[in-house]
């Protein structure tokens, strides 16, 4: 396995900027060899830091780029790897940015305060997402695939951090279907987004992340739909994970998070306005899955509503599987009628509204039903205690351990929970 060279050369993009190019074309210039002599091969840090909207093509204040830094026109592209030191400020860009193998992209910091961070912002024109780690095949106007170094086509060391992509209520965000391993994206703020936030998919994106600290918003409720999603991972077959995740749309969305692939880890979450928060299975497989520290928020921004269900565990008769699914440290502050676990595998379904649970771990199918534990009373247990279980009303199922002396236990060590009731079993 090859992967690329660090960047041992640097050049500064701003001594090449000018007012009749916008910052994508000098960009290009730089990275294609064009504006100096030669272009190192293991590629260069480039510094865009000093261009601003005085010294390139631009609109009021704000920067121009008409093709992603990799393509210019008439179709001639390259696949240069670079990493590149965007400028604070606004650049509205027109076309996706579509990063080559071992490119990187790292901003002057994410969200809209002050002072500005790096700010990619739609044209009004604009469709699909706004970035692309890597891609399968040469996408339109290029000459080359972006990820030619092998058979698979597949890129590696492709990253976005500290930016903010401001959709306009036209865009998506971030795809990587094509960038596997040292590929991530750090510190960005995902906004105005009516599509998919991020979106991780297929077997070219595996190994790849983590993704963190991510933040998607959608800022005025009316461009959210029901099919805006904060975040998708889909047949995978395993990431380094999601690790620091705030959702926050309308009302009138539908799931936050979906989780259709095996063996990722998704923590630290912060979920508000969704109907389902996590949605685990609905589309492909979902099997070796960690989810952990995730909230239904507890003070929603702008009057938004928590989840109704902050996880739920689809049941798909055979379509797809879900198994070994470990919940860790989750809670929903919501109100009557919400949910934070719904399991439509154990039951049909299976509804706990408990505002915290400690543990839920699902297995694996046998004779017709799920291995399962949880710490939730609500929900069919294994508990311990000193003390006969008593009188008190219990979840049928459950089995109760008395690790007390013989006279506190009734002689009794194992009870079990039939139709409500304790019953000493041994």
């Amino acid at each position: 396995m090859v992967f690329q060279q660090p960047p041992r050369a640097f050049i500064d993009a701003g001594v090449f900027a000018k007012t009749s190019a916008d910052i994508c074309q000098t960009l290009y210039s730089v990275i294609s060899g064009q504006a100096q002599s030669g272009y190192p091969p293991n590629g260069a840090v480039v510094d865009a830091r000093g261009i601003n909207y005085l010294n390139s093509k631009s609109s009021g204040n704000s920067m121009l780029c008409g093709l992603t830094p990799w393509l210019t026109t008439g179709s001639t592209s390259t696949n240069n790897p670079a990493t590149i030191l965007l400028p604070a400020g606004t650049i509205i860009i027109s076309a996706p940015w579509i990063l080559p193998d071992g490119s990187k992209l790292i901003g002057e910091g994410s969200g809209m305060g002050t002072p500005p961070g790096t700010v990619l912002q739609a044209a009004s024109n604009f469709s699909g997402p706004m970035v692309y780690l890597g891609y399968n095949g040469t996408p339109n106007g290029y000459s080359t695939n972006p990820c030619p170094n092998n058979s698979n086509n597949i890129c590696r060391g492709v990253s976005v951090e500290n930016v903010t992509l401001f959709g306009a209520g036209v865009a998506s965000g971030i795809q990587n279907t094509n960038s596997a391993e040292l590929s991530y994206v750090s510190n960005v703020s995902l906004l105005e987004m009516p599509g998919t936030g991020l979106l991780v998919s297929g077997g070219g994106a595996q190994n790849s992340g983590p993704y963190s600290n991510i933040t998607f918003d959608i800022l005025h409720s009316a461009l959210a739909q029901p099919s805006t999603v904060c975040a998708e991972i889909e047949g995978v077959g395993g990431t380094r994970g999601i690790h620091g995740l705030s959702c926050v749309s309308s009302p009138d969305s539908q799931v936050a998070i979906y989780l259709d692939s095996s063996n990722n880890s998704i923590e630290d979450v912060s979920i508000t306005g969704f109907y389902d928060g996590i949605r685990v299975g609905q589309n492909k497989n979902a099997q070796g899955n960690v989810l952990a520290n995730v909230f239904g928020d507890t003070n929603p921004p702008r009057g938004i509503n928590q989840p109704v269900n902050l996880v739920h565990i689809e049941n798909t008769n055979g379509t797809t599987t879900v198994s070994d699914l470990a919940i860790v440290g989750i809670g929903n502050a919501g109100g009557s009628g919400t949910t934070t676990i719904e399991d439509d595998l154990t039951q049909a379904p299976q509804y706990i509204s408990d505002s915290y649970i400690a543990l839920y771990a699902l297995g694996q199918s046998k004779n017709g039903g799920y291995s399962r534990y949880t710490t939730s009373p609500s929900a069919t247990n294994w508990t311990a205690g000193t003390t006969t279980p008593g009188t008190n009303s219990c979840y049928s199922g459950s089995l109760y351990s008395c690790a007390g002396t013989t006279s506190s236990c009734n002689s009794k060590a194992l009870w079990g929970c039939i139709s409500s009731s304790w019953t000493a079993l041994k």
